[in-house]
């Protein structure tokens, strides 16, 4: 395994196991899937997750991935995970999580925020 793909591993082991102790007990790393990748993670019905751990950022493309991801599989929600640089492992809680503004409001209404308005 090459250092990439071990840093890559790293970050979504790291991930899964805070979804486990978080309330996702099913979570797991996704096997590798070439054309039709269904993400990074499964076992979190509803949502398609992409996991970063690298030194160049990408927010645009990844989270382009991340929404391709939850079309393939049907999701909701597809989310990005990204690695800050000097943030370890063992802090993946302080890692960011990124997903369209749209679905961040349908979230926070979701969640009893806000007023039920008509918005996209």
């Amino acid at each position: 395994m090459g250092a990439a793909r071990a840093k890559g591993t790293m970050a979504e082991t790291a991930v899964v196991e805070l979804l486990r102790v978080a309330g996702f007990p099913l979570a797991e790393r996704a096997a590798l899937s070439g054309r039709d990748d269904r993400g990074d993670i499964n076992g979190t019905p509803g949502l398609a997750w992409e996991v970063r751990n690298r030194r160049t950022v990408n927010l645009p493309s990844w989270l382009v991935d991340a929404q391709s991801r939850a079309v393939v599989t049907g999701a909701d929600y597809g989310l990005l995970v990204v690695k800050p640089q000097g943030v370890g492992i063992t802090r993946v809680e302080n890692w960011a999580a990124v997903l369209p503004l749209a679905d961040m409001l349908k979230l926070l209404r979701e969640a009893g925020y806000g007023n039920p308005v008509n918005v996209p």
